[in-house]
């Protein structure tokens, strides 16, 4: 299914919980909305789920308006699949009776019951849990309730399937077994999804793109490698993969730092000039002796990894920036070096 979203927003009284939010999901995509608590990303998910009606703005499903100002039209004739944070599962019913119960109120009218049955157990067969249909919820530890979760809402053959942060209450490993398993049975399914997520590892290693979202408004749209490699904006930047901002000013395409250190790059999106801040990963951090570069900065802690080393420095202005450098480089808290950054 194909859903689109033209200049949505959503106020609750005085309080804009979105703004002029547009945003295409593609047939089969997988989409993830990144965010901090509070910027939107529930909000938009539950528009499209049916649960609030927008204050502005429209949403199409398959070129069919299902919501604009002032109306919507109800979950159940959205065609849509729901993943809750807390699984949502009935404490009387067996593993299997979960995924029948929707089959039963299906929007497909020609489903007969050995039908349900069979998509039933196809669908726990699919994660995994087909060996414990006659399971109950309290019998079953978190992963496994996710999945029962993730069956229920792919077993109506849902157009679009809606995930309100599913990994949350999992602990670190079951969360990286669940992605997996999520990305396996996209890639099986087919299904377009919307994914929010506060996790940032969670939205690049599943997604086809990323909405970041701030305060109600979209912030980027793109692909993991675009966002990362390319962030819009300062918040984009600090948000997805820890980017340093050097303070400084710009003058044209030349930023110039610390005691008259230049640094050329007219890629820079004019947002950071705006901000007076050069965007720089860790990994483009280099030390050099502090003659060699206006830019210098005090080595405040050191944090073996192995095969690199993660590095805080303390420049002149007391900014601290990370740096990651080869482990065999040998660096000690209270030295100082001058700082020279790669610009591509």
């Amino acid at each position: 299914m194909i859903t689109s979203v033209r200049h949505l927003s959503m106020k609750f009284g005085d309080y804009r919980a979105l703004d002029d939010v547009n945003l295409d999901i593609g047939e089969g995509e997988f989409v993830a909305v990144l965010g901090p608590s509070g910027c939107g990303k529930t909000t938009l998910l539950r528009l499209l789920a049916g649960f609030f009606i927008p204050s502005a703005g429209t949403i199409s499903m398959n070129g069919s308006v299902v919501a604009e100002n002032g109306y919507g039209s109800s979950p159940n004739q959205r065609n849509i699949g729901m993943v809750f944070q807390s699984y949502a599962l009935w404490p009387h019913m067996t593993v299997f009776q979960q995924i029948l119960f929707p089959l039963r109120h299906s929007r497909i009218k020609t489903w007969t019951k050995k039908d349900m049955e069979e998509r039933a157990m196809e669908m726990l067969c699919l994660v995994g849990m087909g060996h414990l249909a006659g399971r109950y919820p309290s019998e079953l530890s978190g992963g496994q309730r996710q999945r029962v979760a993730l069956a229920r809402s792919l077993a109506d053959k849902p157009g679009l399937l809606l995930m309100d942060e599913p990994l949350s209450n999992l602990d670190a490993k079951l969360k990286i077994e669940m992605r997996k398993e999520i990305s396996r049975i996209h890639r099986e399914t087919h299904s377009s999804i919307l994914y929010v997520t506060h996790d940032q590892s969670e939205a690049m290693g599943m997604a086809d793109r990323i909405v970041i979202m701030k305060d109600g408004v979209v912030q980027q749209i793109g692909t993991p490698k675009e966002i990362f490699s390319n962030p819009a904006n300062p918040f984009v930047a600090q948000f997805v993969g820890q980017t340093n901002l050097i303070p400084g000013k710009w003058q044209d395409d030349c930023f110039i730092c610390g005691k008259g250190e230049v640094i050329r790059n007219r890629h820079v999106p004019h947002s950071f000039h705006k901000a007076d801040c050069y965007p720089v990963k860790p990994e483009q951090v280099n030390l050099v002796e502090a003659g060699q570069s206006g830019l210098l900065a005090t080595v405040e802690s050191t944090e073996y990894q192995g095969f690199r080393s993660k590095i805080l420095l303390a420049l002149e202005d007391h900014t601290v920036i990370e740096a990651l450098l080869d482990s065999r480089i040998p660096v000690k808290p209270g030295q100082t070096f001058g700082i020279k950054l790669e610009t591509a």
